[in-house]
Formats: C-alpha cells, structure tokens, sequence
C-alpha cells in the first residue's frame, strides 16, 4: 500500500467494521426514540430532519433573473415564495415572494400613470431590486437537527411564514412553511383541551377584518394588502362577504404578464375574470374547534379563513399564524 496516501475503504477491514458499528450504534439510537403519542412529545421530540426526509428538489430563482422568471415558477409549481441564489457569492441569500412583487407593483404605480410604462418596467424588474422589499421576508435558517417546537418559537419571534432549513454544513436543503408544521400537527390535536376548544371560546381571529367592496378598484386591494401588512382582504357586497382576494392572485397575471391590464379594473370585473381567487379563503362559523379548523387548512391549503354568522357577516379572520402562535 502507498504509505504517502491514506489507506481507502477497501484496503482497510478493521475500518469497515468500525463503520458497521457505528451504523449500528446510530440505528440503536434512533430505536431509542419515545413513540409520539401527544401533542407535547410531538414538537419536544420531533427533529426537522424528519418533516423534510425526502428533500424535494429545491425551486429557486437567481438574483439575476427577471420577474417574468420568477412568475412562471410560482405559476408552474404554484407556490408563493421563492429562495433566492446569489451566484457570485454562491449562497442563498434572500426570498422573494408576491407580497414583494405586490409592493414593487404599487411603487411603480405611484411613479408612473401609463399602463404601458408600468407594464415595462415590471417585466424587466431584476430579483435583486425587488426580493425582499416589503421587508417581510428575513433569511432566517435553522439546522435541520432543531426541533419542531424551536422552530415554531423562531417563526413566532421572527414573525416569518417559511423557515431555510441547513444541513450541518449551513447548505440550504429544504424549507418548513406554516402549511407543513399544520399539517404534522393536525392528528394530534383532537384528544387536547386546546383541540376541542372551538374558536369562540379560545377568541381566535375575532377581531377588525381588513375589507373593501365589491365596487372598489382592484388596485385598492393590494394597496390595503401592503400598507396593512395581511395577505389578504375580504370582499364585500352591501357588509356581506362574497369571497377575498389576496397576494396569490398576483400569480393569476402569468408568466407573461398578459393579465397586468386586469389590476385596473374593479373588483367585481376582475372576480368574473378569474373566478379562482374568489376560492382562496374559507368561511367558517364560531363554533368550529381549533382541532377541526386545522384539519381544513390542512385540506384545502389555505392561508386564511373567515369567520362569518348565519347572515354571511363577517365576524373576524383566521391565519395559519393565528394557528402557529397557539401551538407555542
């Protein structure tokens, strides 16, 4: 054997072995691991690790792409968010998601009265200049080694949707959303206090809900949606919810952009149009618990859900970080 390089795997049993019983010894731990039957072993115990087992491939945009890139990627995968990859630096480095794309939209809307000219400089708009300009968005990761609880503690304290989540080399591998940590969550709620509570009595989500008629121009949404800093607003017809709308419908534009003209019509025009934005929120009345309410986010894929009586009035709104906070 060359005695100037170290001996390899094959050349050495006595280290097969040793890698064998490691192996072992790493299996036995995991062995060891308490069965989660609770709602408490599940965040105490529950490694990110094992949310994001699989580590799907990763959708990413460039800081050097446009953001007609960027919309055919949240239009294809239909997701919301993307990470952003600094090439130079060779790093992720940022988000940009359509909260970001609805603020850049409405700063050139102040700038520019054409139509044309606002639709130029949108389509040739750079990641760079927009990822995270609603300041709504941190780069904040995690090693996947924390635990579910860690991270809903970190998304409250950060007040963020989606968690980077690291390998120990700090590469990014995956990401943890509000939606995921639902989604784990869900089947061991119904045996809780908390589970079996309903929404009226835990006062979750009564409180003033952003609205706008159904006669508003659709641009004053997404002025509401910034400047207030929700996701989404309810729609409203004489105080009677209708349906909502919100930064998702901004993927409703295409890739091309061919539906920018439609930001300009009123609300009522551009629900006829699209008529899958009105399906992004979900009525519910109060008596509905927080262990079925889960199970419908977790269904549908929603973000929000509004709380409404018998007259369709609505009495307050539900968000994935509504549910989030309760969980710590």
């Amino acid at each position: 054997m060359d005695q100037g390089h170290p001996p390899s795997v094959l050349d050495n049993d006595e280290y097969i072995v040793g890698k064998d019983q490691y192996m072992k010894e790493q299996l036995e731990k995991e062995n060891e691991k308490p069965t989660i039957s609770t709602l408490e072993e599940c965040l105490n115990y529950t490694k990110l690790s094992e949310l994001t087992t699989s580590y799907p491939k990763l959708v990413y945009c460039t800081t050097e792409d446009t953001l007609s890139v960027v919309l055919e990627k949240l239009l294809e995968h239909q997701i919301l968010s993307l990470p952003v990859y600094n090439p130079p630096q060779r790093l992720f480095v940022s988000f940009i998601d359509l909260v970001d794309i609805c603020y850049h939209f409405l700063q050139l809307l102040e700038k520019h009265t054409e139509p044309k000219a606002i639709f130029e400089k949108l389509r040739n708009s750079s990641v760079k200049s927009i990822s995270d300009v609603s300041g709504r968005n941190p780069f904040n990761g995690l090693e996947s080694s924390a635990t579910l609880k860690v991270a809903i503690n970190f998304m409250i304290k950060y007040n963020i949707y989606r968690i980077p989540i690291l390998d120990s080399d700090g590469e990014l591998r995956t990401l943890l959303t509000q939606t995921s940590v639902i989604k784990y969550v869900s089947p061991f709620l119904s045996k809780t206090s908390l589970g079996q509570s309903t929404i009226e009595s835990l006062k979750l989500g009564f409180k003033p809900v952003f609205k706008i008629s159904i006669q508003d121009p659709i641009s004053n949404a997404f002025k509401l949606i910034t400047t207030e800093r929700v996701s989404g607003v309810a729609i409203v017809d004489q105080d009677q919810y209708v349906g909502s709308l919100s930064v998702s419908d901004l993927r409703l534009l295409g890739y091309n952009l061919h539906l920018f003209e439609k930001l300009f019509l009123k609300v009522e025009e551009f629900i006829k149009l699209v008529p899958e934005s009105t399906h992004d929120a979900i009525q519910i009345p109060p008596s509905i618990t927080f262990s079925e309410l889960c199970h419908t986010f977790e269904r549908s894929g929603v973000h929000r859900a509004f709380i409404v009586d018998d007259a369709k009035k609505i009495l307050g709104v539900v968000s994935l970080s509504d549910l989030i906070r309760l969980l710590q």
